[in-house]
């Protein structure tokens, strides 16, 4: 039952975590200003991915996908660590983006891959 209700805890999570609309297309650093003043700061920033934690186990990362229509939208994902593992949930959008985000997991968070 336990199983369950965390599982379903993650799928809403991942419900809130969405691809959205980028509301500064021209420049990262002020939107990372921006969404910074409600939340923490940077685990971890690159030009192509931003980790942020957001409890003890959960993080958010969020990588960023060049648009015609819409220009620079941000894309959100999740990393859920229980001890040396960790789960990601929605990969980066680019493969730079996705080998930052496993060296910052096996590096940083000392957790391996499942």
């Amino acid at each position: 039952m336990a199983k369950r209700i965390s599982i379903l805890t993650i799928l809403f999570g991942l419900l809130a975590l969405s691809c959205q609309k980028s509301a500064i297309q021209s420049n990262r650093k002020n939107f990372s200003k921006t969404s910074s003043q409600t939340t923490s700061r940077p685990a971890y920033e690159s030009e192509n991915l931003l980790v942020k934690k957001l409890s003890d186990h959960v993080y958010q990362h969020i990588s960023y996908l060049q648009t015609e229509r819409f220009g620079k939208v941000a894309c959100n994902g999740m990393i859920v660590v229980n001890g040396k593992e960790a789960i990601v949930f929605d990969t980066p959008t680019d493969d730079a983006g996705a080998r930052q985000l496993i060296d910052y997991i096996t590096n940083t968070l000392h957790s391996k891959l499942n």
